[in-house]
C-alpha cells in the first residue's frame, strides 16, 4: 500500500542520523544475494574466525558480526493512518568501512501474504530511488521460513549493498551489507545471512 512508502524513507533517515557512515548518504545502494554454497566461503580470506555471535537484547535473533553493533530504536506514528511502527536497528562497522546492518520494522497489524510482498517491494524501490545513479542489479521474490522474502541488489560508482528482506508475522527484517565497490564479493554477505537465526518463540 502506498501509505507505507514513506516509512522506509524514515528508516533510512533514522539510520543516517544515528550512525555516521564513511559513505555519503547519496551513495547508499543495495546489492543482490547470490545463491552460493556457504561451504565454499574462504574463511582465511574473510577472517570469519574473528567474528562474534551476537544475541539481540530482545532475544528475537542471533547473528555473526565482525564487531559489536550499535543499536537504535524508534517508535514512529504514521501521520495519515495513526498506526504506530517500531524501528529497531543494529549496525556493525569494520575499519575498512564495510557495514552490516539488521533492521526490524514492526507494524501494528499483520499484513497478508500479498500485502507483505508489496511492502518488501516498496522498500526496495525507495532504496533504489534514494540516489539517481543507483541501478538495480538483481531482485528475486522467494520464501524464508514459509514467509514472503525479497533478495535484491543495487549499485552505483561508490558502494554496493547486498540485501535480504522478509516478513515474519508483523515484523519486517532487513539484512544488508554496505561495502565499497572494490569489495563487492558476495561471499561475505552470504556468510552473514546464513549465520542469522530467529529465536524460537
Amino acid at each position: 500500500m502506498i501509505k507505507y512508502a514513506a516509512l522506509f524513507v524514515i528508516v533510512a533517515l533514522i539510520v543516517l542520523s544515528v550512525f555516521t557512515f564513511q559513505f555519503s548518504k547519496d551513495s547508499y545502494k543495495i546489492l543482490p544475494l547470490e545463491n552460493s554454497d556457504p561451504a565454499k566461503v574462504d574463511l582465511e580470506k574473510y577472517n570469519f574466525q574473528n567474528w562474534k555471535e551476537y544475541h539481540s537484547p530482545t532475544e528475537k535473533f542471533k547473528v555473526m558480526l565482525p564487531t559489536i553493533p550499535q543499536q537504535a530504536t524508534e517508535n514512529i506514528k504514521d501521520p495519515k493512518t495513526g498506526e504506530n511502527k517500531n524501528y529497531d536497528m543494529y549496525v556493525s562497522e569494520r575499519l575498512d568501512g564495510t557495514i552490516f546492518m539488521i533492521s526490524l520494522i514492526t507494524f501494528e497489524k499483520m499484513p497478508n501474504h500479498r500485502e507483505a510482498e508489496r511492502l518488501l517491494g516498496i522498500m526496495m524501490d525507495d532504496m533504489l530511488r534514494s540516489n539517481p545513479s543507483n541501478k538495480l542489479d538483481f531482485k528475486s521474490f522467494g520464501i524464508y521460513h514459509e514467509n514472503p522474502a525479497l533478495d535484491f541488489a543495487i549499485s552505483n560508482d561508490n558502494v554496493n549493498i547486498n540485501a535480504k528482506t522478509f516478513m515474519i508475522g508483523k515484523t519486517m527484517y532487513v539484512l544488508t551489507r554496505v561495502s565499497p565497490s572494490e569489495q563487492a564479493d558476495p561471499s561475505e554477505f552470504n556468510f552473514f545471512v546464513n549465520s542469522f537465526e530467529l529465536s524460537k518463540q
